[in-house]
């Protein structure tokens, strides 16, 4: 099973723009496109919460070193 999912977040470069604006997905893009297609593409909210704890407690959880 591919860790890859259809919702990757794609960082943009921020030389010569306004980089607070940038901030946030160029921070968190690597954590979020290393996270399973079964977390991503939970049914709703709850479900998402729900499962993203289980894959922290499990230890599981890959974050970008930024």
């Amino acid at each position: 099973m591919g860790r890859l999912h259809t919702h990757q977040i794609v960082g943009d470069d921020c030389k010569g723009s306004n980089i607070r604006a940038k901030f946030l997905p160029n921070r968190t893009a690597t954590t979020w496109n290393l996270l399973p297609p079964s977390i991503v593409n939970a049914s709703n909210v709850n479900s998402f919460k729900a499962k993203l704890d289980a894959h922290v407690v499990s230890g599981d959880l890959r974050r970008s070193v930024y």
